[in-house]
């Protein structure tokens, strides 16, 4: 079959056109401009394309259509026999009957649905069993390729069980289905002279590969323009992100916590508004990020500033609480109205940063705010997304994301048929996203390329190795050289050897090999080999979400996955952001479960099955404790509590990974010392001063523990330590990290265990003196260590009026810090520099957990 990777990345390239492979390259431009002017007539608010606009579509579109025809050629000259693979290569016959197709309509109706009877046979049976017309999942019994490269599958409705028919066709037919898939499907009857059939084409249906793989919507339409970099995005994190960016960052997450503030809270003045940012700039989470940021608070402040009026503007203009201060006509009309083309009010909040997780269209995502609207004297529901960066009409990503978010609430039950788009930068913006079933079709269509690239990322080669990873093609554009994954990118190019097949001109020919000159072939298989082994191991013991939506709340808690029936007994608001609450059984009945304290959960109810996340803090008689991201007291009971497994510690530990690849003298010191296995290296002297520091220390230990202080302060690079169970491993350990803080070293202790860290710390003279950060859950940490040394007891020390100053210098003053190995990627560490680094239980931490 064909896979996902052609025709998915420039599907959505204007939303609603797509040219056919069939149309001369000579006309493709002309056809273009047609197709968007007649669209544009049918729906003028869906879009408003300028002049130029339409040029360099045109120009993008002339360019993909000489890709295709090359790749077309390419796959004509160099047909084999192979047979394993149907529809790799198309006969000549069918590209004589493609080449002979026009396009005279935009529905691109090119083919007569009563030719693919002669090569389709159905069972009646099969037919009458199943009703495609709404989108349901299915489970794939059969796969039949047809003379016309269409895609006959035969599928089982995983909640009636009954079995049917469905054929699919282009764009459809593209994505890659195998026998035992879990598909969603929604088809349209086709009635023919014969007999009637379901069918998915371009004229109606949606078709979802693998629908219990959800992909965040955001992740989606990131993959519009480069499907490579989100892939690789979804491997490590960005490896040149500049500090702009991160600080942009920051600043729109304020910014929309203050919106979500004000239309949660009802906050209509500017005088109102002022004061929720007054309160969020003193609060103790604030002060406490713009630290770990190392963020400078007065330009955070003055950035923010800007935000306020524009939030202000918005909240007079299209807001309308009956109760609300600012209920008044007159002042509503002398408000300064935001450009854009809605014209409506918000009447109510439904829900702010409402997760969703549609199983049926593999997607999930948080909405920014879900609102009740007012339009023409008509009341529905729609979601509200805001941005605080440029304001961009055009811009597909934003637009593909309102709509994937109208997409699921729909699935929800919702009848939504548009949703809106808040720019505040400038003088602000308020566009009204409308959609139709175009754009929903080549929504999915992107999404089921992207889940095709993530589920078959790595792969075993027969003789057993692993294969670099199974990317996307890379792209030829300017913007490749200020893309943050270019190392990554360079790098996958080179080790798979398809740098070798670009054209010389290609702009990645020379920028792959520049931006990974420093990495030699043998960095290059060391990583790729250790990425493809976390891959591997998590797609082996990858936690199966899909139980959530595939059982019955009984069955989950019959096999011990679940806690159902539940109901909020009390909420309050926790640290952070986050919300305590008590869930109590509603019949009182025991609680008999595998669910222990610590662990992660979702909590879901009859209507949606992601309400919020967060952890277990007790696990009481016939009720439950849980800290979560948003307070649930609203939702309908009955509330189940399901047991959920994140991928955040295989991200982490391919972000370690990822760290061998940059350019600086940490990575090119890790690559000499882990990937060329150089010697370490021995001061031959040590200074006299170490025996003064340490004459008391000495005395405690025998003459192996002593000399092993000595040869890890001798050592340049690392040393191991080895020694049985009982040998004095632990004491050795601690006497050395007293020693090296006598000696005004900074050091960090590190291990796979809480227990093994804490094990450490309690024997510490230095626990006691105010000397030791320990980083991590208070939950996990031991009481003892917790009372002296955790992030909490530090702001319990500076009082309520603290400044990022005070932090820096409480922070500073640590000699030792404790953290798991999984937990070093704190904000704060990520910019420290320690003198040594101790790895307890080391022989229990994986390569690429321990850099």
């Amino acid at each position: 079959m064909k896979t996902a990777s052609k025709n998915k990345q420039n599907t959505l390239a204007n939303f609603f056109t797509k040219v056919p492979k069939s149309l001369p390259l000579n006309e493709c431009s002309n056809t273009l401009k047609s197709l968007k002017v007649n669209a544009l007539k049918t729906d003028k608010d869906v879009i408003d394309l300028t002049d130029e606009s339409l040029k360099n579509d045109e120009n993008i579109c002339t360019n993909k259509r000489k890709i295709e025809q090359d790749e077309n050629l390419c796959l004509k000259k160099n047909k084999t026999d192979d047979n394993d693979d149907e529809r790799a290569i198309i006969s000549n016959s069918s590209l004589k009957q493609t080449k002979q197709k026009t396009i005279d309509e935009f529905n691109f109706n090119d083919i007569d649905d009563e030719f693919f009877m002669d090569n389709i046979s159905f069972n009646d049976e099969c037919y009458s069993n199943l009703d495609f017309s709404k989108l349901e999942r299915y489970k794939v019994e059969n796969v039949e390729i047809t003379s016309t490269n269409d895609i006959k599958l035969t599928v089982e409705n995983l909640m009636l069980h009954n079995k049917g028919i469905c054929v699919v066709k282009s764009p459809w037919n593209a994505c890659t289905i195998h026998k035992g898939d879990v598909v969603s499907i929604q088809g349209r009857l086709c009635k023919t002279e014969e007999q009637p059939y379901w069918v998915v084409d371009w004229n109606g249906g949606l078709l979802v590969t693998n629908s219990d793989h959800l992909i965040s919507g955001t992740t989606v339409v990131n993959s519009l323009y480069c499907s490579r970099k989100t892939v690789l995005s979804h491997m490590f994190k960005e490896q040149d992100c500049l500090p702009q960016g991160s600080k942009a960052m920051f600043i729109g997450c304020t910014v929309h916590q203050l919106l979500q503030e004000a239309l949660s809270n009802k906050k209509t003045t500017l005088e109102e508004i002022e004061e929720l940012f007054n309160k969020m700039k003193s609060s103790k989470d604030f002060k406490m990020q713009l630290f770990l940021e190392n963020f400078n608070a007065d330009e955070i402040e003055e950035e923010i500033q800007h935000f306020i009026p524009r939030i202000h503007n918005f909240m007079c203009k299209y807001v309308n609480y009956e109760d609300s201060k600012f209920h008044n006509t007159n002042q509503r009309n002398n408000t300064p109205k935001l450009n854009g083309n809605w014209q409506g009010e918000i009447v109510e909040v439904k829900d702010i940063e409402e997760n969703i997780w549609s199983h049926k269209l593999g997607v999930k995502g948080k909405v920014d705010a879900t609102v009740r609207v007012n339009v023409h004297n008509k009341i529905k529901t729609v979601p509200l997304e805001l941005k605080t960066g440029k304001v961009s009409p055009l811009n597909l990503e934003h637009r593909g994301q309102v709509i994937l978010y109208c997409m699921m609430l729909q699935e929800l039950g919702e009848n939504v048929d548009n949703g809106l788009l808040l720019y505040l930068r400038d003088e602000g913006h308020m566009i009204d996203v409308k959609f139709a079933e175009k754009e929903k079709r080549d929504l999915i269509l992107l999404r089921n390329g992207l889940s095709g690239w993530l589920k078959n990322l790595t792969l075993v080669e027969p003789s057993n190795n692993i294969s670099a990873p199974n990317l996307p093609k890379v792209i030829n554009r300017n913007t490749c050289q200020s893309c943050p994954q270019l190392i990554a990118c360079s790098a996958a190019l080179r080790r798979s050897g398809d740098i070798d097949q670009l054209k010389e001109k290609h702009i990645n020919k020379s920028l792959a090999e520049e931006s990974t000159k420093h990495l030699t072939g043998q960095h290059l298989d060391y990583i790729f080999h250790w990425l493809g082994l976390l891959s591997l191991e998590f797609q082996m013991s990858k936690f199966s979400i899909s139980r959530i939506w595939s059982f019955k709340p009984e069955e989950r808690e019959a096999k011990g996955w679940c806690i159902s029936n539940l109901k909020v007994s009390r909420s309050s608001a926790g640290k952070g952001g986050r919300w305590e609450h008590c869930l109590q059984k509603q019949n009182e009945s025991t609680i008999i479960s595998s669910i222990e304290k610590g662990q992660c959960v979702i909590i879901g109810n009859n209507s949606n099955i992601a309400i919020a996340m967060g952890s277990v803090i007790d696990v009481a008689n016939n009720s439950v404790s849980v800290i979560l991201d948003k307070d649930i007291k609203g939702f309908n009971a009955p509330i189940y509590l399901d047991i959920y497994e994140s991928s955040s510690i295989n991200q982490i530990l391919m972000n370690n990974i990822g760290i061998l690849l940059q350019n600086t003298g940490r990575a090119d010191s890790l690559r000499k010392h882990i990937i060329e296995a150089k010697v370490p290296g021995f001061a031959a002297k040590l200074s006299s001063k170490i025996k003064k520091h340490g004459e008391d220390i000495f005395e405690r230990l025998n003459k192996e523990q002593v000399r092993a202080i000595l040869q890890a302060i001798a050592a340049e690079k690392y040393i191991l330590i080895k020694g049985l169970p009982g040998a004095g491993k632990t004491t050795t350990m601690r006497a050395l990290i007293e020693l090296l803080a006598r000696m005004g070293k900074k050091v960090l202790v590190t291990s796979f265990t809480h227990s093994a860290i804490d094990n450490i710390l309690l024997g510490l003279p230095l626990l006691q003196t105010g000397d030791v950060l320990r980083l991590g859950s208070l939950r996990r940490i031991h009481p003892q260590v917790a009372c002296f040394a955790a992030e909490d007891k530090i702001l319990e020390d500076l009082g309520t009026n603290i400044s990022t100053e005070m932090l820096n210098n409480a922070y500073a003053k640590k000699k030792v810090v404790g953290v798991t190995c999984l937990g070093c990627c704190h904000p704060w560490l990520e910019r420290q520099n320690f003198d040594v680094c101790l790895v307890d239980e080391a022989t229990q931490v994986t390569q690429a957990a321990v850099i």
